[in-house]
């Protein structure tokens, strides 16, 4: 069965972030609106890995796409003017060409002392081609290159953290005594690059994980005006989002997971507020064409002094139980179900439909208002 085949509807971004980066560690392939390599900083270390992949001798179009991406990252000062003479004059591998010709760009100024750092970084990093070291080993290499002034990339992402105010209030609320430190300071500023660090902390070849992230972007890539909107994708991926971005969208199969707290949000109480959630519930389970799997996840919410533990209201909805004549769950195998023909599955499910039906008007009839509520949908949670 193709990736295309599968579906996952997430409530927020965070939830479809944190479920990417698990896909992106596991080399599953997946199409989503969030971009998880967009960061600038992100798209620059993909250019550098792709100088450690290709070497010297590699595809001259990717190391010279890699090189225009990582120009200024660590800061180099090296502007339009520079790309400009380079993407012009140049000639064949850009590294090489720098290095036998980069002074000629500036002249005789301190320019040229900028492209001459820039160069040796970009040998240095060509040079990792070959060697005994894993795909996070050759990114902690990356992140220490130094810039025109001696600072690193790595530095500079700590410097951007320390300048922005929000991020900073957010991490001094956080921390225990108000004081923020070195270790918290340096993995809030790596956030941005946690996709990549994830995968490839997940895959120690270089190769390996520059390969995946190629299929990921050829799985993400948008039809241009001029192709056949009815080819699709090339690339077979998993469909990944939240559930307001799976409107007009379906799969043969939906995983939606349901988390405690989380969705229905625990402070939505009145009928208006559960109505919209449940419309959004709704969306996400009838983007299945054949199967849609609700996976029930609690969550601990601190109460006081006490831990409750909250499971979502909609699982119970959703995931009415098969019952037996008696009212209690009655549990087949997907055995015994598949060996039914059509026949005996349609007798089946008459005979369950007035068994529940019974069952709920005498004991549970709040519960028929709540699958009402639903639409007269059925799901069954087997076992």
């Amino acid at each position: 069965m193709s990736y295309d085949s599968f579906g996952l509807g997430l409530r927020t971004n965070a939830e479809a972030m944190a479920y990417g980066v698990e896909l992106i560690k596991k080399g599953i392939p997946f199409r989503s609106k969030i971009n998880f390599f967009r960061d600038p900083a992100t798209k620059a270390l993909l250019g550098w890995l792709t100088i450690a992949d290709e070497g010297l001798d590699g595809d001259v179009s990717a190391i010279n796409d890699a090189v225009i991406k990582v120009v200024n990252t660590p800061v180099n000062m090296l502007g339009k003017k520079f790309v400009e003479t380079l993407t012009e004059r140049a000639t064949g591998n850009y590294i090489e060409w720098l290095d036998d010709n980069g002074d000629s760009i500036y002249g005789r100024s301190k320019w040229t002392s900028y492209v001459r750092n820039f160069t040796d970084n970009l040998l240095k990093i060509a040079d990792l081609k070959g060697k005994d070291m894993s795909s996070e080993e050759v990114l902690n290499e990356v992140l220490n290159l130094q810039g025109y002034d001696g600072t690193g990339i790595k530095d500079s992402l700590i410097e951007r953290l320390r300048g922005d105010e929000e991020r900073m209030a957010g991490l001094i609320a956080a921390a225990p005594d108000g004081r923020v430190d070195e270790e918290d300071l340096v993995e809030e500023a790596l956030a941005p690059i946690a996709p990549l660090k994830g995968l490839l902390d997940a895959r120690g070849d270089l190769t390996e994980s520059m390969n995946y992230v190629r299929q990921l972007d050829s799985a993400n890539q948008k039809l241009a005006k001029s192709d056949d909107p009815n080819k699709g994708p090339v690339e077979p991926a998993v469909t990944l989002g939240t559930m307001h971005s799976w409107k007009g969208l379906e799969v043969p199969t939906m995983y939606i997971p349901m988390v405690g707290g989380s969705f229905p949000r625990f402070d939505k109480v009145t009928e208006e507020d559960l109505a919209s959630e449940r419309r959004l519930a709704y969306v996400a389970v009838t983007r299945a064409e054949d199967n849609a799997y609700i996976l029930d996840i609690p969550t601990e919410r601190q109460k006081g002094e006490k831990f409750i533990t909250q499971t979502s209201r909609f699982v119970e909805e959703l995931c009415a139980p098969v019952l037996d004549s008696k009212g209690k769950v009655a549990a087949l195998s997907q055995e015994e179900l598949d060996a039914m023909d059509d026949a005996e599955m349609e007798s089946l499910s008459d005979e369950l439909d007035a068994e529940i039906d019974a069952y709920l008007a005498e004991q549970e009839a709040p519960k028929r208002e709540m699958m009402a509520a639903w639409g007269d949908l059925l799901y069954t949670k087997q076992g």
